[in-house]
């Protein structure tokens, strides 16, 4: 799994945060609105989706621009 840059930009506060997260972890931790960013690109959310599974599990899914 690729590591990526996890960046969310405060509100309080001028300076970012950055945080280096799996794929999985990205999922859970993104929220509409931060910015996800690659070595070449950058990507904002712009909406989350939680899937249950039939097992009773749940699948996160990103939407990205």
């Amino acid at each position: 799994m690729e590591i990526q840059r996890y960046t969310t930009d405060s509100q309080l506060r001028d300076d970012t945060n950055a945080t280096l997260v799996s794929v999985d972890e990205l999922r859970k931790l993104a929220n509409v609105g931060d910015t996800i960013a690659e070595p070449a690109r950058y990507f904002t959310v712009t909406g989350k989706e939680f899937e249950m599974t039939a097992s009773g599990g749940y699948l996160i899914n990103l939407f990205v621009r």
